[in-house]
């Protein structure tokens, strides 16, 4: 089992976001509170349901079957993608990104794995950012 995280490149964040959302089955819409002073702002199983997003100007605003559920801010960071297993002992796949100006966090749980692979860009010398594996 692999805990680490994957940081994607963020000038592929709509692609990669589109890509799970087209290809992978999304299980879980999750948004919180970073520090948890505040109530979880959404919590909904997307299972049999359709989780989609519009690109705003300085947001990404997720739909579950076309409500409107979240508007996430501009923000500074990419995605990210890590590993989880389930209640089945078997891997998940959560991305996941923050609103540090709002204090969310952003979590979607996938069914299965999605794959990674390096890309030619570096977070730091030796630290690649990653990139979602097309099939």
């Amino acid at each position: 089992m692999d805990f680490n995280v994957y940081w994607l490149l963020k000038k592929e964040d709509s692609l990669n976001l589109r890509y799970c959302l087209e290809n992978f089955s999304p299980k879980k819409f999750h948004v919180r509170n970073i520090n948890g002073l505040r109530p979880t702002i959404v919590d909904e199983s997307v299972e049999g349901k359709t989780l989609t997003f519009k690109k705003k100007k300085n947001s990404l605003l997720f739909l579950i079957d076309q409500k409107e559920c979240y508007n996430l801010k501009t923000h500074e960071k990419s995605f990210s993608l890590r590993y989880t297993l389930n209640e089945k002992l078997k891997e998940d796949t959560e991305l996941t990104n923050a609103d540090y100006e709002n204090g969310d966090y952003l979590e979607i749980t996938f069914n299965g794995k999605i794959e990674v692979e390096p890309s030619e860009f570096e977070r730091a010398p030796g630290i690649p950012f990653y990139r979602i594996k097309k099939s």
